[in-house]
């Protein structure tokens, strides 16, 4: 095995704010996946009380005081065409992309503007002729050109530097030397940098932005409020005196000089500032004690978040290592989705081939946005996009996706950038958000009461409805690639899209009937995947796909585990597994099939079974009924547990009837909770009130219960008077009126009654 160096793989160091964010040329590019400016009340009420409590700590005599502000993880870029906007020769020389990390930076940026307005306002009430005016300038000049260094990324133009935002948001703002400010910075921080940075180098022609939450948005104008105000507090805090922030007095003894005002002596051109301050003159703002007080208390801040403040700097060489390690990191923060991280790609290539923005690329990923929002968690989210886009990968090459971050990443990079032309890459996304779109409203959101819109004038139109409700309550989420796949066809209006989307429902309902009565589910998602595999090798989704084909494979798959399409064989096998404990939904669709246009069989020999009719007579595979209450849940005639009343066949442990199809029917939950344990006699009864429309013998049904010597639970009578007349229970009052016995034997023959209605019923879904 080769060595790999895993010291190479990630540049970490320590650095304080100064010492990262002053770096020559560096601009912060925020991607577009990550959130708006976000940091709440709380967020900034901590991060203020930590710069309160660290100064103070410092001049409480703890001289190696330091704050960690977390970890920020970025990846450098140096291919200037990923950046969307750009002004290709006003971008910074060197570029990092902030995988983690933004919010934090955003806050100190901003926090570095507001720390400039306070320092400005305090040079303002000096006046030129006053003897600290030198002193005053000097230091605010300085601290100003240090944290603009912090807030600003210098953009050569000629020989001169031209300051800039360090921090943009990518597909919204851009580095310009040229465009209006208003154009070039729209996000929030932004803009506010932008403004401010005006107001700084400018301070006689501009003033400082005020915070408008229709130009900074809600949150941010709520931070830079609640910052300034703070930093009232501090350059008051030597008049008001309450403990809440060190005074300048307290601060000069014990930060040097050298780290609050840039120079080592307390005495500078004949001035004695601490012998200034320590006259406490605070009669008017603009005595040289105030002033002074003023700036120190400032200068302490300026020096704590520059320099005492610091972040753990990681840079992963390889940028899916970058996502991988944020994710790690954010498990208790609202994590990033693989389909997040992918669309600004997508933003940034539509845009520079003529604009997302009303594009059919935008159209396409709002469709697959929408999905992923109706997440009410952040765990949710993670699991519904793992969830799609494993299905997608399934329709789209029948490949089995990692649920690793970065794989899923790559993954859709990949297939996007490894299109050969840009109609093609529209067509991937096009396809992508059709696939999200019927994920979200024909899977997810299980629209099933109603006939599919789109299917409504066709025939058969409710009975796909109903298999696709059949397979979605089944859990079978292998059918989603091939529903999707002809469901785009009608997307996409193509000719008979509706009938084949029908037809391919059909067969994969067909399919799946027929593997599970006959097999686990073992090997079950392979078979899907191999179909994509081998459609085309690797099927062009532009075209899409062919029901003829469908067939064929799941044929053949069924070939292999010994279903050959013969009813015999698939009853031999069925009448094993087909079982309530195994699948119950599934046995819920073949009893409904099976009570679909049926009667009770009363020829002699069959009391007990049904037997096919007309059409019309009592239908069964509608909506309806599966939706409905009526038949909501499965019943065993034969309890589960023997009480000793029932035949002792029924439970025998080496081939138990009680939970074969024969011993099952549907009743409504509430009923079926009162009847569940009765003996045979009384369920006779209690069936009758469901099996019959005559009135007078369900209000005779108490009278008829005593002449039997049984006592019925009149609660349950009642719920029972109130069902739906349903016919599908007439065969087992037919069994008992007739003097048949419930035991084994009958419910094998029931057993094999069903499988056969059931079998003329679907088969002809896959075997023509």
């Amino acid at each position: 095995m080769a060595n790999f160096d895993i010291e190479t793989a990630f540049n970490t160091e320590n650095r304080s704010v100064h010492q990262y964010m002053y770096q020559s040329g560096l601009g912060l590019y925020i991607p577009l996946y990550q959130r708006e400016y976000s940091w709440d009340d709380d967020n900034i009420t901590q991060l203020l009380e930590d710069v309160t409590k660290g100064i103070t700590r410092i001049v409480d005599g703890n001289s190696s005081e330091i704050r960690f502000l977390g970890t920020i993880i970025t990846v450098k870029e140096s291919n200037k065409a990923k950046l969307h906007p750009v002004e290709m020769q006003s971008v910074p020389t060197s570029v990092e992309y902030v995988i983690d990390g933004q919010q934090r930076l955003s806050t100190i940026a901003v926090f570095a503007c507001l720390l400039c307005k306070h320092i400005d306002a305090v040079l303002k009430k000096v006046k030129e002729n006053n003897p600290i005016y030198n002193d005053v300038a000097e230091i605010c000049g300085t601290w100003k050109s240090t944290l603009l260094e912090v807030l600003s990324v210098d953009i050569k133009n000629g020989l001169t530097p031209l300051k800039q935002p360090k921090i943009i948001r990518g597909s919204i703002d851009f580095w310009t030397k040229v465009t209006p400010i208003q154009k070039a910075y729209k996000s929030p921080v932004a803009r506010f940098l932008a403004d401010s940075i005006q107001a700084i180098t400018k301070p006689k022609e501009v003033v400082y932005p005020i915070p408008d939450k229709d130009i900074h948005g809600t949150q941010l104008a709520k931070t830079i409020r609640m910052i300034d105000k703070w930093l009232k507090m501090v350059s008051q805090a030597h008049v008001v005196n309450d403990g809440e922030f060190p005074c300048a007095w307290e601060i000069i003894k014990n930060i040097s000089f050298e780290d609050l005002v840039f120079y080592n002596r307390k005495e500078q051109n004949g001035l004695d500032i601490e012998a200034i301050i320590g006259y406490k003159d605070f009669e008017t703002p603009k005595t040289d004690s105030y002033i002074f007080c003023e700036l120190i208390q400032l200068a302490a801040v300026c020096h704590y978040l520059l320099f005492r403040c610091c972040f753990t700097l990681i840079q992963p060489s390889n940028e899916d290592w970058a996502f991988d390690m944020f994710q790690s990191l954010n498990a208790t923060g609202t994590p990033l989705t693989a389909i997040e991280t992918f669309k600004p790609l997508v933003v940034n290539d539509t845009n520079a081939h003529g604009g997302y923005k009303g594009s059919d690329n935008e159209e396409s990923m709002n469709k697959v946005d929408e999905l992923v929002s109706e997440s009410a968690t952040a765990q949710q989210k993670n699991k519904l996009t793992n969830d799609f886009l494993t299905s997608f990968y399934v329709a789209l090459n029948g490949t089995s996706l990692s649920s690793h971050f970065s794989h899923q990443r790559r993954a859709l990079v990949e297939s996007y950038e490894g299109r050969s032309s840009q109609d093609r890459k529209i067509s991937f996304i096009r396809f992508f958000g059709q696939y999200a779109d019927f994920y979200s409203n024909i899977w997810v959101k299980r629209p099933y009461q109603n006939v599919i819109e789109s299917l409504k004038s066709y025939q058969d139109g409710e009975l796909a409805t109903l298999l696709v409700a059949f397979l979605n309550e089944s859990k079978h989420k292998m059918a989603i690639p091939v529903l999707a796949t002809f469901y785009r066809d009608i997307y996409e209006n193509k000719d008979c899209a509706p009938e084949k989307f029908i037809e391919a429902t059909k067969a994969v309902a067909a399919f799946y009937i027929l593997w599970r009565s006959t097999n686990s589910n073992a090997g079950l998602d392979n078979i899907y995947r191999d179909f994509f595999k081998s459609e085309g090798k690797v099927w062009k989704y532009e075209a899409g796909v062919s029901v003829d084909n469908l067939k064929n494979h799941f044929k053949q798959a069924l070939e292999s585990k010994g279903v050959r399409g013969s009813k015999e064989e698939w009853k031999k096998l069925a009448t094993q597994r087909l079982i309530y404990n195994e699948v119950s939904t599934l046995c819920k669709l073949i009893l409904l099939m099976s009570f679909h246009d049926t009667i009770e069989d009363n020829t002699d020999g069959n009391y007990g079974l049904m037997t096919k009719s007309r059409d019309g007579v009592s239908p069964y595979m509608t909506l309806e009924k599966w939706n409905g209450d009526d038949v909501k849940t499965i019943e065993h005639i034969a309890p589960q547990t023997n009480d000793g009343n029932w035949d002792t066949n029924i439970y025998d442990i080496e081939k138990p009837h009680v939970h074969a199809l024969g011993n099952l029917t549907l009743l409504p939950q509430d009923i079926n909770s009162s009847v569940g344990n009765k003996g045979w006699k009384e369920k006779y009864l209690y069936y009758l009130c469901i099996s019959t429309k005559d009135q007078d013998v369900l209000n005779e049904i108490h009278e008829k219960a005593k002449g039997m010597g049984v006592v019925l639970n009149s609660n349950t009578v009642e719920l029972m008077k109130e069902c739906t007349y349903n016919s599908h229970i007439s065969p087992v009052i037919s069994a008992y009126e007739h003097n048949v016995e419930w035991n084994a034997a009958l419910i094998q023959k029931r057993t094999d009654r069903i499988l056969d209605i059931a079998w003329d019923f679907f088969h002809g879904w896959l075997y023509e």
